[in-house]
């Protein structure tokens, strides 16, 4: 029988070793994710046979793992895991699987999962040269937005540090007033992953940029590398009655976070109309297609 446990800081270089031998583009093969996002979710790890494996219940006796990560044998610890939940009573659920991932589970287990593609949870991945540059007649209104932020005066971008959080803390909480009375679920769950990342900023490793306009913070962002030729934003958040604030503070974050890498995950879109609308705005160069395997007659 599989021991999980449930993660924590603790777990954080062993966790990340198995992610880097996997070196997967997806948002959930991420530390902090598992850590935080997955804290909501009642994620725990464990680790099977050199992989690290995760779990947390899902509907009507569901077991939901990711992709097992790391350089184990996968088809093996695919075979522990669907035994070891259904000695426990629970239908098998692989989430977050990757097409490549997909093609290999169809070849390996033949017609023993079905596939889905929840349209939400797809990731956008974009250039990072396009989004430092914004060239080109499909960024014209960014760049018309970066113009008028300019135009507002004075301004700067700082490294995200603990001397500088308290700014974000600020920021955010005029965030959520703005919201109040329109919290939902997601909102919920994000307010206790960022009052996370900022009590626990340096421990989690993560790096981050705020955007200061005549002296007060009007914008910030929190993220990290994913894998080798890939960074993730975790969050951003800013004042919305500063015209140009967002495509400034993306940009910015862009210049100086992440050009030694090809591409920025920013994450699904929750399948949140104005979210997905805004983030087909900055022009991804891929949706990531993320899968959901269930096991037939678990």
């Amino acid at each position: 029988m599989i021991t999980y446990k449930k993660i924590t800081l603790e777990d954080e270089n062993w966790i990340k070793q198995k992610l880097r031998e996997s070196n997967f583009r997806g948002s959930e093969y991420c530390f902090v994710n598992q850590l935080l996002w997955g804290e909501a979710a009642h994620m725990e790890a464990a680790l099977v046979a050199d992989m690290l494996c995760t779990r947390y219940p899902g509907q009507k006796g569901e077991a939901v793992h990711d992709v097992p990560a790391g350089r184990g044998k996968r088809k093996q610890v695919l075979e522990m895991l669907t035994e070891d939940d259904r000695e426990k009573g629970m239908r098998t659920v692989f989430r977050g699987i990757l097409e490549e991932e997909k093609t290999w589970m169809e070849q390996t287990f033949p017609g023993r999962f079905s596939f889905a593609s929840p349209r939400k949870e797809w990731d956008y991945l974009y250039s990072v040269e396009a989004l430092s540059a914004l060239r080109g007649r499909k960024y014209h209104s960014k760049r018309n937005h970066i113009a008028q932020f300019l135009a507002q005066g004075a301004w700067h971008f700082d490294v995200m540090t603990e001397q500088n959080i308290p700014d974000c803390e600020a920021l955010y909480a005029g965030w959520l007033a703005e919201k109040a009375g329109k919290i939902n679920r997601s909102m919920e769950q994000e307010r206790r992953m960022l009052e996370n990342c900022f009590a626990h900023f340096s421990d989690l490793k993560l790096e981050g940029g705020v955007l200061y306009q005549q002296g007060r913070a009007v914008g910030f962002c929190i993220g990290e590398p994913l894998n080798a030729d890939t960074y993730i934003v975790h969050a951003e958040k800013a004042h919305t009655d500063v015209p140009g604030v967002y495509p400034m503070l993306n940009q910015q974050f862009v210049l100086h976070n992440m050009q030694q890498f090809q591409y920025v995950n920013r994450e699904d879109d929750l399948g949140l109309e104005g979210l997905r609308k805004a983030k087909l705005s900055w022009r991804p160069q891929k949706l990531l297609e993320k899968y959901t395997a269930v096991e037939r007659n678990g």
